[in-house]
């Protein structure tokens, strides 16, 4: 399980690694348009063109409420008895997927929704990541307040650093965190259908208990059965 919680995680780094390279959208073929979250919309909504916590607090709620929605789908998966049979094809990537070609629209078209494989799923986080630290970007690359006429450069400069120092410390604790809650997630997926076999196996080993039990009790009123014998051997 640890083996597996490191590659995953490390598949995570590599995408991470990839995205500062190249830059934002790169990961995306020419054409695909990824799904835009509602952190984005601070753009379009002049009050808060540069209220960067309330960024902050719409990406943590946005990744939140999508790993929850995972995991809402994962249970219900395994709350069927034959959970491995009937749902299969969404624990496991999609056999489809080729890893070396495919960029990051395609991944996530192939995953679909219902899928809840550890990698399908850190693939919608690093969506939600990348989309996210380009928000940041723009955010990084503008001053601090809107009206210029109403501040002096210095406090212009003071603000806007301290912005930038905000973000640049977010943008470290978001990789972190994501990181984190794709091996929580992992972990929790491997670890749950283990536990609930474990309590199937406790139970029939119940079962055989009360089982040798009775046959114990059974046994011990067999020599009864066999005083005042006087032969020894059985016809």
């Amino acid at each position: 399980m640890k083996i597996l919680n490191n590659v995953f995680v490390s598949l995570i780094t590599a995408l991470f690694t990839m995205f500062f390279v190249y830059g934002g959208y790169t990961i995306y073929a020419e054409g695909d348009e990824p799904e835009v979250y509602s952190f984005k919309s601070y753009k379009v909504d002049e009050t808060r063109p540069y209220d960067y916590y309330w960024v902050f607090d719409k990406y943590h709620q946005t990744m939140n409420d999508t790993f929850n929605d995972y995991l809402s789908k994962l249970n219900k998966y395994l709350e069927d008895a034959d959970f491995y049979k009937k749902h299969k094809a969404n624990l496991y990537p999609p056999a489809n997927i080729d890893f070396d070609k495919d960029d990051l629209a395609t991944i996530l078209q192939k995953c679909g929704k219902e899928n809840v494989s550890t990698y399908c799923v850190s693939m919608k986080g690093l969506d939600i990541y990348t989309q996210y630290i380009d928000v940041l970007k723009d955010m990084k690359s503008s001053l601090a307040v809107i009206d210029f006429s109403k501040f002096d450069a210095s406090y212009l400069i003071a603000r806007t650093t301290g912005k930038n120092e905000e973000i640049a410390m977010e943008i470290k604790k978001s990789k972190q965190t994501l990181e984190g809650a794709v091996g929580l997630y992992n972990e929790y997926r491997l670890a749950y259908p283990l536990h609930k076999k474990y309590e199937e196996i406790k139970k029939e080993l119940i079962k055989y208990k009360k089982k040798l039990r009775d046959i114990r009790l059974e046994a011990m009123w067999l020599p009864a059965k066999f005083i005042d014998s006087t032969s020894d051997q059985c016809n």
